[in-house]
């Protein structure tokens, strides 16, 4: 039975939530003036140590997920690009001769000719000798400290030790189809210490979430019902992480022991245990190991015990431009009265199965990148209990000079899945079983000036051996392409138009739609959009939800007073078959 609490006002918690923004951004802005420097521009902060090292280049992969079938927006997996971080330093040396201190003298040259060994020689020793620098004094150390504070972290500044987090607070409230609901969430996340000075670090995630509205009936015709009215009380708090890392031990890159996720393996696995990374050995090929085991965080099961899994995975280079990895997970789910451990579960009728689960996944998983011409290739298999489960293929080319990205990808799913493990099936109780299906998908975009830009692409997903089509699990084509303009007639606006085709084979009628959004970015601060997109299905898995056929309109307002916060609110119109649904969010992302 629901525990009785006095419960305030939506309109009054509203009020509450946007005074708060208000102030933390006013107290975030004004401890900002406070450590700014009162010079306009800011310096790059100077090094302690005496020889900056030259200027560092280095280039990253980011792979993103693959993406829905959601929305007339740029596709995610044109922006599968490699990010370029570049840290300026100082040069090493002066073009100036060391010895006399004049550009270009010719005295100071060391011509190595015939016959003059001896002087070229002399000469050469008397280059090389350069008096050493002259020690910093007290006042000049002060000063190199105080523009480095500036780029401190709140954190930094007020426990003078590396602590960084960022703390999010979003208010939801959704209406429609006779029915209203009001959610507030805050969310916090915070690293302690730093790797390469201190021995031992840490990490902490954790969530609460609170139903402002009430429970609700937990019902399929109740659109907002959710876990959280699963549950005697209607506030939610959740720990996702919590761990300590030891940094010092030899040959052990880290040894990780507490609450964690591993975002390594091919399916992310939640758990308390331990987890111990080696450093690189065999140093040609980067070798690397990994071990990781302990008790499974299911965080709404009524249950673990029984509950077990252990992994480990091996990392390395074959040749210097490829990468190879090879996991295995076992995971032990004991699913024994799960059905009474959840209303809605149990209300809708789905199937959570009986006994204890035992699961074994094999991947292998390859990168190869190339210079000439710049393609990156991805792939990866994966076997659950000796049964084929996915396949990824994906190809990425690059050509910076003509501002032109192609990217290619395509997944299968090769078996009826049933009931399994948690970490293999996490949706498994409102989507129910996973059926066989395989997609792909082909982005192009091309910048044609600094201006203009396009981008183009398809779309495709079909069901594999005859398996059943029907929510959550629809066979559609969509073809795209997208117009856009930068920075014209004035700096900060962008607009696009976005003409899309689909086809539902049966499922949905097939329709040709159009989307757009504006954008502007003014007294760089303020961010503005408005616009309107198009999905075919729209999918909402934690209220168990399909929408066909949605249109949906949005406006968009984000203001950034400072560096460490950041306050947006969000406000979206849907239409579509199963009715018209409205949508407000307000966030405030405070970074410290």
């Amino acid at each position: 039975m629901a525990r009785s609490v006095p419960r305030v006002s939506a309109l009054a918690s509203l009020r509450m939530f946007v005074a708060f923004c208000l102030v933390a951004a006013g107290a975030s802005a004004f401890l900002s003036r406070c450590w700014a420097e009162e010079a306009d521009e800011r310096a790059t902060p100077v090094l302690l140590d005496e020889s900056p090292p030259p200027i560092e280049i280095s280039t990253t992969p980011r792979d993103t997920a693959s993406a829905n079938a959601q929305g007339d927006f740029l596709d995610p997996e044109a922006e599968d690009v490699s990010a370029e971080v570049i840290t300026e330093r100082q040069p090493a040396a002066d073009t100036k001769d060391a010895a006399t201190g004049a550009p270009g003298d010719k005295k100071a040259e060391v011509e190595n000719k015939p016959g003059d060994k001896t002087e070229a020689a002399g000469d050469q020793a008397q280059a090389t000798v350069v008096p050493p620098p002259p020690a910093p004094t007290e006042e000049e150390l002060t000063k190199r400290r105080e523009r480095a504070a500036e780029f401190k972290s709140l954190g930094e500044k007020f426990f003078n030790f590396p602590v960084t987090g960022v703390l999010y607070t979003r208010y939801r409230l959704r209406a429609g189809a006779g029915d209203h609901d009001q959610d507030m969430y805050e969310f916090l996340s915070m690293d302690f210490g730093d790797k390469n000075r201190q021995p031992v670090t840490g990490h902490f995630d954790a969530r609460v979430a609170e139903d402002l509205t009430g429970h609700h009936a937990i019902a399929k015709a109740d659109v907002f019902a959710g876990i959280v009215d699963t549950y005697s009380s209607q506030i939610d708090p959740t720990l996702y992480s919590a761990y300590a890392d030891f940094n010092r031990i030899p040959g052990v890159d880290f040894l990780r022991a507490g609450r964690q996720f591993n975002y390594d393996t091919p399916e992310v696995a939640q758990f308390d245990g331990l987890r111990l990374d080696t450093k690189p050995f065999l140093e040609e090929h980067e070798t690397v190991f990994s071990f990781y085991g302990g008790l499974p965080v299911h965080q709404y099961q009524h249950s673990s015990a029984g509950d077990w899994l252990v992994g480990a995975a091996a990392e390395g280079r074959p040749w210097k431009s490829a990468r190879l990895r090879l996991d295995y997970l076992h995971a032990d789910d004991d699913l024994s009265g799960e059905r009474s451990g959840s209303q809605l579960v149990s209300s809708l009728g789905l199937n959570t199965g009986d006994g204890t689960q035992h699961n074994d996944l094999l991947a292998l998983s390859m990168w190869q990148t190339f210079r000439n011409p710049d393609l990156r290739l991805q792939g990866r298999f994966s076997v659950l209990d000796g049964e084929p489960r996915e396949a990824l293929a994906r190809v990425v080319y690059n050509k910076p000079d003509d501002q032109l990205q192609v990217s290619a990808t395509y997944r299968a799913w090769f078996e009826r899945q049933g009931r399994l493990a948690t970490e293999f099936d996490t949706f498994f109780d409102t989507l129910l079983g996973q059926e066989p299906y395989h997609n792909g998908n082909l982005v192009v975009t091309k910048g044609w000036t600094e201006y203009f830009w396009m981008e183009a692409g398809a779309w495709v997903r079909r069901m594999l051996n005859d398996s059943s089509v029907g929510a959550f699990n629809r066979e559609f084509d969509r073809y795209y392409s997208t117009f856009q303009i930068r920075d014209l007639p004035i700096k900060g606006l962008s607009y696009s138009v976005t003409g899309s085709w689909w086809e539902g084979h049966g499922q949905a009628p097939d329709t040709g739609q159009v989307g757009a959004d504006v954008s502007y970015r003014w007294k760089k601060e303020f961010q503005s959009s408005i616009g309107t997109d198009y999905a075919m299905y729209k999918y909402d898995l934690f209220t168990n939800s399909e929408r066909d056929q949605v249109r949906t309109y949005y406006v968009k307002q984000r203001w950034r007073p400072n560096r460490w916060a950041t306050l947006d609110v969000n406000y979206e119109h849907e239409r579509s078959r199963n009715g018209t649904f409205n949508t407000l969010t307000v966030t405030f992302r405070f970074t410290f």
